[in-house]
């Protein structure tokens, strides 16, 4: 009992081991294929993972939130706050897949519906992110638009039109 104690201890501090794992994490929750029913999948993922947030008091905000046609959400940005929270978080990046007899289809057929999670981490005062110097690019007034917007890659460019 103590030895297992020991194993599954040595365990969680392998898996928690890297510097970024201490961080927070910002989860995005993308409905995939499937329509209204990955809309409603990927607002069960996003109940569960606020519900597991809170119970480990961590504080959840809301960065981003598109919700379903019907029912659920097409896209949700939660940022989780809290010691290791992106270390917990990281496995869940991935296609999250639900195989069930659809509310929405008077048929009561089989559905199979789909949600891509994409975990990243945050964190200004890292020295990773004092050590990045964003490119900045402008597009020649050729390919000027009445509208603005920029674009972020994960790459540290930044592209801005206006």
């Amino acid at each position: 009992s103590q030895l297992i104690e020991m194993v599954e201890d040595l365990e969680l501090r392998n898996m928690l081991s890297r510097e970024e794992d201490k961080l927070n994490a910002v989860i995005q929750i993308t409905a995939g294929a499937g329509g209204t029913e990955s809309c409603d999948w990927a607002s069960m993922l996003m109940r569960m993972y606020m519900m597991w947030a809170e119970k480990n008091n961590l504080k959840v905000k809301e960065l981003n939130f598109q919700p379903g046609d019907v029912a659920g959400i097409k896209t949700v940005s939660l940022e989780i706050q809290g010691e290791y929270s992106f270390g917990y978080l990281k496995g869940e990046n991935g296609v999250h897949r639900l195989v069930r007899i659809s509310p929405f289809d008077s048929s009561f057929s089989n559905s199979s519906s789909k949600v891509s999670i994409s975990t990243n981490t945050i964190s200004p005062n890292s020295d990773w992110a004092k050590s990045v110097t964003p490119t900045v690019a402008t597009l020649p007034s050729t390919l000027t638009h009445s509208w603005s917007f920029v674009y972020f890659k994960s790459s540290g460019i930044f592209i801005i039109c206006s």
